[in-house]
């Protein structure tokens, strides 16, 4: 898995990016969800989405603590 961090400026907005999610990979992205506010029963639906096919991704938003995480999971391709 490869991960990004964009921090946005002076808005203070934060994105955390997570790309070719494998099953390894879930109990960190887990954490990072559960940990900017996503709800355990969203955590499992959306694990189970970016695991369960290929070319899938999601998001989730946090505007209170003005975070967003992006995932995503692996492809057909690379290009």
């Amino acid at each position: 898995m490869i991960r990004q961090y964009i921090e946005l400026g002076d808005n203070g907005w934060y994105i955390y990016v997570y790309y070719n999610v494998r099953d390894i990979d879930i109990p960190e992205l887990s954490d990072k969800l559960y940990d900017t506010g996503c709800n355990k029963r969203s955590i499992k639906r959306a694990l189970k989405t970016i695991t369960s096919s290929k070319n899938s991704a999601f998001t989730f938003t946090n505007t209170n603590l003005r975070t967003s995480i992006v995932a995503i999971g692996n492809t057909d391709s690379s290009d």
